[in-house]
């Protein structure tokens, strides 16, 4: 399902569920109306975010033993309404224009089955920060008769974290997105949205709301626009929380495993499968030394989980990292700082948890150097080149660095020029483009970076603390982009002046 669904003006859902839900927010001790064993409901959020559409899910449910008509408000959104008080004496009623004729189209219900209306309040996106009195009203031409009233709060962005990491999976490569964490009034939101350089209002999807502070991470995922993703974080020294994204204006049940290991280190990205399962690569350190052991964590849909083992090492890697290809297996890439392994982890509907993850050995350093950072990445394709997945290894001398696109099977593919590092540099990150060359940003004061790329280098005045990434705008230039209080995300161009 696709994640950004939730965005149209009106979503359906069906499901059989007729427990009654959670009371809205601030609502007064008010029974539902009810018409012939029909009920209904509207939800509202305590918080939505300045410039954006507010979203009501209104849903109707059959709680009898027989079938019902109820009205079609898909497609008869006129039939809700949505009055403000903005506390100043000033009330407005706002709703879609109804028809010169309302031809009343009606839906089936079956017996203890409901039916889920996502609206949005007509020109919403204008609101200024404030609190304000809500109420939704089912017929406001007829019987009005109210389904919730709740103080909302609209307020401006403040992001409290983010997965600024710019993924190569299947999933991604038409559907550029990231997850971030809004610190609510109360608690926080999380959200998805595009990661976006183009200067435009970013469209935010509410996910869910969540009390604590988290870091979290969006998955790698197979099928486009239609592949199912998780979002995951960490929840202490050997557990981790995740949901699955739902869409269509159903709030996703958090959920949360425990590790059998008194410590556990999320390492790489999560990646979500074609048949739906949430892969999360962990490494486990010995009781004692520098050893330990990289473990892939499967949580089927089913809730069984499986703690597959990839391989030992003498120490922590130098760098994980997942994709999901496109026959909808999981690839994990696990580097030290002498080779590169290559693990693929097929997709199952059982656990097979004393199994270990299929790997070989695909790439070793040469003498004098040591690899810093491997990574999948895409190539395009050219007249005298077939593009696709791929593997970016760079390794690093005292004084180069040098990164060379590989094969899925070590067979080297293109080796680029050696790059100069500036003196007392540390490399923090590099992006890589079509034309196949690569920008390197290293840090090398407290407020001081280096961006570096081909012949061409940028010096300027930049922390690389917080949430960052570093991204290809439409005209090919490389830009940093990062998380900005009022806006969500703010981009710094890193192309040469003049």
């Amino acid at each position: 399902m696709n994640p950004l669904a939730i965005m149209l003006c009106a979503v359906r859902l069906a499901s059989a569920d007729p427990d009654a839900p959670p009371k809205p927010v601030d609502a007064p001790e008010v029974t539902p109306p009810a018409e012939a064993g029909l009920q209904y409901e509207a939800m509202l959020r305590a918080e939505y975010l300045t410039g954006q559409p507010i979203l009501v899910p209104i849903r109707v449910w059959n709680g009898g033993s027989a079938s019902l008509e109820a009205p079609d408000i898909e497609r008869r959104p006129w039939l809700i309404a949505f009055t403000f008080d903005q506390g100043n004496g000033q009330i407005e009623r706002r709703r879609t224009t109804p028809p010169a004729s309302d031809v009343g189209q009606m839906v089936q219900l079956s017996p203890r089955s409901q039916r889920r209306t996502l609206l949005e309040i007509p020109a919403t996106g204008s609101l200024k920060p404030a609190e304000y009195r809500l109420q939704v009203t089912l017929d406001p031409d007829t019987i009005p008769r109210p389904l919730a009233t709740g103080t909302i709060r609209v307020a401006s962005p403040s992001p409290a974290s983010a997965d600024m990491v710019r993924s190569i999976s299947a999933a991604s490569r038409s559907s550029d997105t990231t997850v971030w964490l809004h610190k609510a009034t109360d608690g926080y939101d999380l959200y998805l949205s595009p990661l976006s350089t183009n200067g435009r209002r970013i469209p935010a999807q509410w996910i869910t709301h969540l009390e604590e502070q988290v870091n979290p991470v969006l998955s790698e995922a197979s099928g486009g626009e239609t592949g199912e993703r998780h979002v995951m974080w960490s929840t202490g020294k050997r557990s981790f929380g995740w949901i699955a994204l739902e869409g269509s204006g159903v709030e996703p049940e958090a959920r949360s495993v425990e590790m059998p290991w008194p410590e556990i280190e999320l390492v790489g990205r999560p990646a979500t499968d074609a048949t739906g399962n949430l892969h999360v690569p962990v490494w486990i350190p010995a009781p004692k030394g520098s050893s330990g052991e990289v473990r892939v964590v499967t949580i089927l849909d089913r809730g069984a989980v499986s703690y597959r083992r990839a391989a030992k090492f003498e120490a922590r890697p130098v760098s994980v990292s997942t994709t999901v290809d496109d026959s909808g297996a999981v690839q994990l890439l696990v580097s030290t700082k002498d080779a590169v392994d290559l693990y693929t982890v097929r997709q199952s509907g059982s656990v097979h948890a004393e199994l270990p993850i299929p790997g070989r050995r695909i790439a070793r350093a040469e003498p004098g150097s040591q690899y810093i950072d491997v990574r999948f990445g895409l190539r395009s394709t050219t007249a005298d080149r077939k593009g696709g997945l791929s593997i970016l290894a760079t390794t690093r001398t005292d004084v180069t660095l040098q990164s060379t696109w590989l094969g899925m099977r070590g067979t080297v593919l293109d080796e680029r020029p050696p790059s100069p590092v500036p003196e007392g540099g540390s490399l923090e990150g590099l992006v890589t483009s079509t034309t196949g060359s690569i920008g390197y940003l290293y840090k090398t004061a407290s407020r001081q970076a280096h961006f570096i790329e081909a012949n061409q280098t940028i010096q300027f005045e930049e922390s690389l603390h917080g949430d960052w990434g570093l991204v290809r705008r439409d005209d090919g230039s490389a830009a940093l982009i990062r998380t900005a209080k009022g806006s969500i995300f703010t981009v710094r161009s890193l192309r040469p002046e003049g």
